[in-house]
């Protein structure tokens, strides 16, 4: 579907099969993180991720907007009652 809108609109497009080798991937997950992580969304963010670098210098995801500008309410409660 993707592909006919870019044709449709005259865009760039590029498509990836996705077959990952779980093994593989978390073995670059070590080295890129660090530390342990359990954030199972990171797998498909890692994909998307390393298959975009072939072709863009930066991709902006979006993602972690919500911490950075407080958007979750239970960060502002803890916020308010650190003073007690």
């Amino acid at each position: 579907m993707a592909g006919l809108v870019a044709k449709k609109y005259n865009t760039e497009h590029h498509e990836i099969v996705v077959k990952p080798d779980s093994i593989a991937i978390i073995q670059k997950f070590v080295k890129h993180f660090g530390e342990p992580f359990a954030d199972s969304s990171a797998i498909p963010t890692f994909i998307v991720s390393e298959f975009a670098r072939r072709h863009v210098k930066v991709a902006l995801s979006g993602d972690g907007g919500d911490e950075l500008f407080g958007g979750y309410t239970s960060f502002q409660k803890v916020q308010r009652l650190a003073r007690f």
